[in-house]
C-alpha cells in the first residue's frame, strides 16, 4: 500500500495502461518499450446533436475551443455552429486521393496535443492540418475551411476610408519546394516525408526556371495528418498559395466586417 496512493485515486479522465511484465532473461535485454494505438476522446457534432468519436478536424477544433479542462474554456454561444457544420462537411467532402485511386475525405485530424503548450500554439497545429482560418466576427468564432465556398463583399467608396496598398510576392515568402514530415501509419507510425513538387516533374523544372535555379524550400511538421496524399496535396497548396501572391489591404468601416477571409 501507498499513503498516497488511495482508493480515491480512480485515474477517471485518465487515458492509461496498466501493464505486468514478466522477466524472461533469454527474451528481453530489459523493460520493452510499449506503444498503442489509441481512439481519441468523443467530440460534440452540432450536424447531429450527438457526441461520439470523430477525426473530423472542425469538430475537434470546437471542442479544444469551448472544452473547459484543457482547451480554452469559451462559452458555446461565442462558437458559430453553423460555420462549424459547414467547415465539418467542407472536411468530410470525398475526395479521389491520385488518379484512379481509391477515394477518401479531404482532411481528417489524428493528433495529440501537448497541454504544456499555448491554447495559440496548439490551436495552428489542428488549423493547419485542414487549412482552416479561425475568424471571429460579431461576437462569435466562425471557422473557414480553405478552398469552401467565399465570403463576398462590394466595396464602394463609402466603406473605404483609407489609401489601397497592393503588395506582390517577395523572394523571401515565394517556394518552389514543400517538405513535409508526418507520421505514416503504412511504416508503423514512423515519421515520413510528403514532396511537392516531385523530383523531375514539369512543375519543378518550371518553377526553378523561374526562380534562376535557385531552390527556395519549407520543411513543415503536421501533428495532424496521418495520410501521405493529404500531405503531398497540403505541400501543392502552400507552394502554390507562396507564387504570384497578391495582397490588397484597406482601411473600412465596420461593415466590412462582413467579409471574411
Amino acid at each position: 500500500a501507498n499513503e498516497f496512493w488511495t482508493a480515491d485515486h480512480r485515474l477517471r479522465g485518465v487515458a492509461f495502461l496498466g501493464l505486468r511484465f514478466k522477466w524472461d532473461e533469454e527474451a528481453y535485454s530489459g523493460i520493452p518499450e510499449v506503444t498503442a494505438l489509441v481512439k481519441g476522446k468523443k467530440v460534440y457534432d452540432p450536424r447531429t446533436d450527438t457526441t461520439a468519436w470523430s477525426d473530423n478536424p472542425a469538430l475537434a477544433i470546437r471542442d479544444y475551443l469551448t472544452n473547459t479542462r484543457y482547451g480554452k474554456g469559451i462559452p458555446v454561444s461565442a462558437i458559430d455552429d453553423d460555420a462549424i457544420e459547414q467547415a465539418a462537411d467542407d472536411c468530410d467532402e470525398s475526395v479521389t486521393e491520385y488518379s484512379g485511386g481509391t477515394t477518401g475525405k479531404l482532411f481528417t485530424c489524428n493528433a495529440v496535443l501537448d497541454t504544456s503548450k499555448t491554447l495559440f500554439d496548439n490551436l495552428n497545429i489542428l488549423l493547419l492540418g485542414c487549412r482552416g482560418f479561425l475568424p471571429y466576427s460579431q461576437g462569435q468564432y466562425r471557422l473557414k475551411i480553405d478552398g469552401s465556398s467565399a465570403s463576398q463583399f462590394t466595396f464602394t467608396k463609402n466603406e473605404i476610408i483609407g489609401g489601397i496598398v497592393i503588395t506582390g510576392e517577395s523572394k523571401d515568402q515565394k517556394l518552389n519546394r514543400v517538405s513535409v514530415k508526418f507520421p505514416n501509419p503504412e511504416a508503423n507510425w514512423q515519421p515520413d516525408t510528403a514532396i511537392w513538387p516531385p523530383a523531375g516533374s514539369s512543375e519543378e523544372t518550371a518553377f526553378l526556371a523561374a526562380d534562376n535555379g535557385v531552390l527556395l524550400q519549407e520543411d513543415i511538421d503536421l501533428d495532424t495528418i496521418t495520410s501521405y496524399y493529404q500531405a503531398r496535396d497540403l505541400a501543392r497548396v502552400l507552394v502554390l498559395r507562396s507564387r504570384n501572391a497578391l495582397a490588397c489591404s484597406i482601411k473600412t468601416t465596420s461593415e466590412a466586417l462582413q467579409l471574411e477571409i
